[in-house]
C-alpha cells in the first residue's frame, strides 16, 4: 500500500514537472538539459508526496489541480523557488520561476 502511494505521488509530481520544464532541446539546450538533470535526479519526490497526502487527509480526496505544480505556484504567487538540492539552502540547486 505504501509503495503504491509513493509511486502514484512520484508519477503525479514527475508529470507536472515534465509539463512545466522546457525540453532539453529548447535553446539554450545546455541550460535546459542541466535543469532537467537536476530536477529529475532521484530522491526528490518525498516532499510533494507528503503535501499531496496531507491534502488528501484534510479534504478527504486530492483537491482538483493539486497534482499540477503550476496551479500551486499560481496559488502561492510568484516568484517561486523550485528547490532541487537537499540539506537546506546552499545557494545552489534553486530555480526561480517568474
Amino acid at each position: 500500500m505504501l509503495a503504491d502511494i509513493l509511486e502514484a505521488g512520484r508519477r503525479l509530481a514527475d508529470d507536472a514537472l515534465q509539463r512545466l520544464l522546457p525540453p532539453e532541446t529548447a535553446p539554450p539546450a545546455s541550460i535546459h538539459k542541466a535543469m532537467r538533470h537536476s530536477t529529475f535526479a532521484g530522491g526528490k519526490r518525498l516532499r510533494p508526496i507528503l503535501c499531496m497526502e496531507a491534502a488528501r487527509m484534510v479534504a478527504g480526496s486530492l483537491p482538483g489541480g493539486i497534482d499540477d505544480l503550476g496551479a500551486a505556484i499560481e496559488e502561492t504567487g510568484r516568484p517561486a523557488v523550485l528547490k532541487t538540492a537537499g540539506f537546506g539552502y546552499d545557494g545552489k540547486g534553486q530555480t526561480k520561476i517568474d
